[in-house]
């Protein structure tokens, strides 16, 4: 029940991500929220084994949370065509 909490959970914030322009509307909410909880079960695995603080697991997930929501490509570099946005102190030079 817990977990299918967290499936519905992860999908919802996605869905009002996108719904606000904050996220990629064309990127499948299930595909994006597949990625997450598959980045915190494998956290969550490797937490559990090594026995470490929960400190060490928020770092984890923050750490892949933000290549999920930001992206391995360098700002600036083309992708599929397009350019892929600066950051905003970049932007207009």
């Amino acid at each position: 029940e817990e977990v299918q909490h967290f499936y519905e959970l992860t999908r919802s914030i996605l869905r009002h991500g996108q719904a606000q322009g904050e996220l990629r509307r064309e990127v499948s909410v299930d595909h994006a929220a597949s990625l997450i909880e598959s980045g915190f079960f494998s956290a969550l695995a490797r937490w559990l084994l090594a026995g470490d603080t929960r400190q060490a697991l928020h770092q984890e997930m923050a750490a892949k949370l933000d290549i999920v929501l930001n992206g391995l490509m360098a700002r600036g570099r083309v992708r599929a065509g397009r350019v892929v946005a600066r950051p905003s102190h970049q932007r207009g030079r």
